[in-house]
């Protein structure tokens, strides 16, 4: 089971993912399981561009730790401001939905992100080291 620190608000919590299959995602949470639906949101341009509001809207049935960080089924985006500490992959490489891909330091912690889907890396948008900021576009990938 992958972990992952997932922040609500000001506080952070230790989520396991334990499964993922199309829009259903099972994760573990404070000791108990739970299965939730993830719907990803449309976007503009403008809502992106120097906007500091979150880019992924959940919807009333979807809790706050199973919101998506993507912008569009095909991108991995900064969830917060940070910095890239590493990519597991590199442009050309498969992913499976699920694998991290970036790992980003934001508030002394690493964030793993993960492939929101079945792709190959078709671009790598920043570099170790870079920072970034919420809503930023860190990965783009071609959907398999």
């Amino acid at each position: 089971m992958r972990r992952y620190s997932v922040q609500i608000g000001t506080k952070i919590f230790d989520v396991g993912l334990i499964a993922r299959e199309g829009t259903a995602i099972t994760f573990e949470l404070e000791g108990q399981q739970h299965t939730v639906s993830i719907a990803p949101v449309q976007i503009t341009a403008e809502q992106l561009s120097g906007s500091s509001r979150s880019v992924t809207q959940p919807t009333a049935a979807i809790p706050a730790a199973a919101r998506p960080l993507t912008a569009s089924p095909d991108q991995i985006i900064a969830p917060m401001p940070g910095i890239i500490v590493s990519f597991a992959f590199k442009v050309g490489d498969q992913v499976s939905a699920g694998q991290t891909v970036v790992v980003m330091e934001a508030m002394k912690m690493e964030n793993n992100l993960v492939s929101p889907c079945n792709g190959k890396i078709r671009s790598l948008n920043v570099a170790v080291g870079n920072e970034v900021s919420q809503g930023q576009v860190l990965v783009e990938l071609a959907v398999l």
